[in-house]
């Protein structure tokens, strides 16, 4: 049934892809995928919460910058406006930086001065209890939780680490994440 499911967003994903229209999270794929689906590269600018999947990483990188420098300049009230697009993350479906990638984007860089700068509450259907191994961007490290907000009691964390290859005990279990 899960196959079906995949093949369906896919599908329309790939229909989507054509007309030049992105995909929004919510018509994200069930929680596991079949090993023949292919990856889903989805993207959140996480001062607006705005989150997009693609079939390619290029278009899912390419929307985030759009994103960011429109609400950029909507802040600002003008057309145009500098861009204001850090990549505070890559979340990877499969170990040693593999498969599907979840990037994080924010409107500014991590500053390791002890707290969290940045923090996503909750994965979007695709990536959750989907994530394997990670890398931190603009000096940030990653935090995983296994519950949604945070919540580490009775769940596991892992990190914060600036990268990992293999989440351990946390493979597939992460649904929330800050970045320090």
């Amino acid at each position: 049934m899960k196959l079906l499911h995949r093949i369906a967003l896919v599908s329309a994903m790939l229909l989507t892809t054509a007309l030049g229209v992105a995909v929004p999270a919510s018509a994200s794929a069930p929680d596991s995928k079949a090993d023949d689906a292919p990856d889903l590269y989805c993207s959140i600018y996480l001062p607006t919460g705005d989150e997009a999947c693609f079939l390619t990483f290029e278009e899912s990188t390419s929307w985030a910058q759009d994103t960011a420098q429109a609400s950029s300049a909507l802040s600002a009230g003008t057309e145009s406006s500098a861009l204001s697009s850090f990549l505070l993350a890559r979340l990877y479906e499969d170990k040693n930086k593999q498969g599907g990638i979840y990037s994080i984007f924010g409107d500014g860089p991590c500053d390791n001065t002890g707290g969290y700068e940045w923090e996503l509450d909750t994965f979007s259907a695709t990536y959750n209890n989907e994530i394997s191994s990670f890398q931190g961007y603009s000096n940030c490290d990653v935090k995983l939780f296994e519950n949604i907000s945070f919540n580490a009691s009775p769940g596991a964390t892992y990190g914060p680490y600036a990268s990992s290859n293999d989440v351990g005990a946390m493979n597939d279990k992460a649904s929330s994440a800050r970045f320090y």
